[in-house]
């Protein structure tokens, strides 16, 4: 891709083995940002998505307005606001071009039993303030739910391979409590080695969706 226009900080497809399936995620500083990108496809005349059946997927703090127009031009709604996440309790926002082909992503959706929301919600506080002070290669860790608190999503990049053991070590504990208390599906995307591959299937019944093929890096 050509140089990312400001306020673009990921732009990055995953495609897996026999080109059947691709992902791609994007990330915007604000929704100016991500309203400027809509904009600026729709007015180059920007096909929609390839495919039998795109899935869209619109995470993050939406206004009404912003919110109506996103349903109005992809034909999708907003699945819920941002819980937190490291980009910015750690006072440094994701630079555009911070994942390069070593990344690994990792994506869980999470859907929580009421009684249990109020216990997530401090779960996910705890482990985001974990990974924030203590995971300097975990770009992004970011988590999402929706208006009621029964569907959540969390989006977790990784610079390299050897930021797994430190978050593991690090974030694990946490994670095991939270995933006691929810039904989780969890995808891979990029660098995850076949090791861990294999150990998040049988572990957490993992997919593995395929490296990236391109992006801002």
């Amino acid at each position: 891709m050509k140089a990312a226009p400001q306020g673009t900080l990921a732009y990055e497809w995953f495609v897996d083995g026999d080109y059947t399936r691709g992902v791609l995620v994007e990330a915007y500083a604000s929704s100016a940002d991500f309203v400027a990108h809509l904009a600026a496809m729709r007015d180059c005349g920007a096909p929609r998505l390839p495919g039998r059946n795109p899935t869209l997927t619109i995470l993050g703090d939406l206004d009404e307005k912003t919110r109506a127009m996103v349903s109005r031009w992809l034909g999708t709604s907003w699945f819920g606001g941002r819980l937190c996440g490291v980009i910015d309790r750690r006072g440094d926002a994701m630079k555009a071009g911070a994942i390069g082909d070593k990344a690994i992503l990792a994506i869980a959706r999470m859907t929580v039993p009421e009684p249990e929301r109020a216990r997530f919600v401090a779960l996910v506080d705890d482990v985001v303030d974990r990974v924030a002070n203590n995971e300097p290669d975990t770009i992004a860790y970011e988590w999402f739910a929706d208006a009621t608190g029964e569907q959540a999503i969390v989006i977790d990049i990784y610079r390299d391979v050897t930021a797994l053991s430190p978050h593991s070590a690090n974030a694990g504990p946490v994670m095991a409590e939270i995933f006691a208390i929810v039904d989780s599906k969890l995808e891979l995307y990029g660098a995850a080695p076949e090791a861990m591959q294999r150990a998040m299937a049988e572990k957490r019944g993992a997919t593995y969706g395929g490296p990236r093929v391109a992006g801002l890096a």
